[in-house]
């Protein structure tokens, strides 16, 4: 997260409508001269509280479809029931984490000329603010791209590792 933190303010910089950016260095360049280096970490914090849950659940939900999909046999674990329990676990963590990425988003955003300040790196004065001035469905604006990102993302994760854990153990 550390490592990709910076590189995922970037893209989102870029990525915002009417983005001030002609390029990643500008984008680099203009943020550091701006904001100073803490402008590519202010959602680093969020992005951890965020991924701890979305872990949590997406192994969870995992290893629960498989049983589910699968029953207790190992030998019915095929590709198709790992794909099928790495894509619903994936959609169901990203689903349930959508606010924290919002708060995580909106704070990569923070500097970019239209973008809200909130003044905290806090994750619940965030969510609480949006809550209030926004109403509760903005802390899942964006939920469907989010799961439809992760469903295959996952599933083929899961699918790959799954493969080359048989392999190597039959190696």
């Amino acid at each position: 997260d550390g490592c990709m933190t910076p590189w995922d303010v970037v893209k989102q910089r870029m990525q915002v409508s009417h983005s001030p950016y002609s390029g990643v260095l500008q984008c680099v360049k203009e943020t550091y001269r701006q904001e100073g280096a803490m402008a590519f970490f202010k959602s680093f914090w969020t992005t951890l509280v965020m991924n701890v849950p979305y872990t949590a659940l997406h192994f969870a939900t995992y290893e629960s479809c498989k049983t589910h999909f699968s029953g207790e046999s190992e030998e019915e674990e095929t590709l198709a029931v790992q794909l099928g329990a790495g894509g619903v676990a994936g959609g169901v963590a990203a689903a349930a984490t959508t606010p924290l990425d919002v708060v995580k988003t909106r704070l990569q955003l923070e500097g970019v000329h239209s973008a809200t300040r909130y003044g905290t790196i806090a994750v619940r004065p965030i969510i609480v603010r949006i809550w209030r001035e926004e109403g509760p469905s903005a802390l899942f604006r964006g939920w469907q791209p989010r799961v439809l990102f992760h469903i295959p993302s996952a599933a083929i994760c899961w699918g790959i590792y799954e493969s080359f854990k048989k392999f190597l153990s039959n190696a």
